[in-house]
């Protein structure tokens, strides 16, 4: 289900759109000018705006113009109005349909546009980078690794103290035992005076 914003003055046409794109599957949302178009837009961000070129306020491309980033745009132009089409087309416009518009078509065009939508934020999602689960996790693990190395460098300053270890300078003499005797018995000599 995509939302699909329809913004013309013509109420029968804005019946028709909603009820046609509706039984599609898609949640609709209707403007009857470009102030209530842009306000629209503004609110419920729609995937898809299909714009008519004459609106009461405002041209339809002044309306694309303002809610172009968000959405992909449609535009309706009176049939044979090929100056339009192109400055559209320029504005970032995707598809131009000339009125009347069969139902049918509008429907394929505007599925057409809700399949690009979905495309163009999967991929903006794809290059923001890794996803924030994955994210969560890189940092744990960072985290980790950065107190193993701190508890590593503290333990080895510990351990050498910024001096020689005293138990290697001054060897601790130990006896050894020979054939029951003691080490000192086995060495020593005895002299008569």
């Amino acid at each position: 289900m995509h939302k699909i914003l329809f913004v013309t003055a013509d109420d029968e046409l804005r019946l028709k759109y909603r009820t046609h794109i509706a039984s599609l599957g898609h949640y609709v949302v209707v403007a009857a000018n470009g102030r209530e178009g842009i306000e629209a837009c503004e609110r419920f961000k729609p995937e898809v705006t299909v714009v008519d070129y004459n609106l009461p306020d405002m041209s339809g491309t002044e309306v694309i113009e303002r809610v172009r980033p968000q959405s992909v745009c449609i535009l309706l132009t009176e049939e044979g109005d090929i100056e339009t089409g192109i400055e559209a087309r320029k504005l970032g416009v995707e598809f131009c349909l000339a009125k009347p518009v069969k139902l049918t078509r509008l429907g394929e065009v505007v599925e057409k546009a809700a399949e690009k939508a979905s495309l163009s934020k999967e991929n903006s999602k794809l290059r923001s980078g890794v996803p924030p689960a994955v994210k969560g996790v890189l940092i744990k693990v960072g985290l980790l690794v950065a107190l193993a190395l701190v508890s590593a460098v503290i333990g080895l300053s510990i351990g050498s103290g910024g001096e020689e270890d005293p138990r290697n300078r001054h060897p601790i003499p130990i006896p050894i035992e020979n054939d029951g005797q003691s080490s000192t018995e086995a060495g020593s000599v005895t002299t008569s005076d």
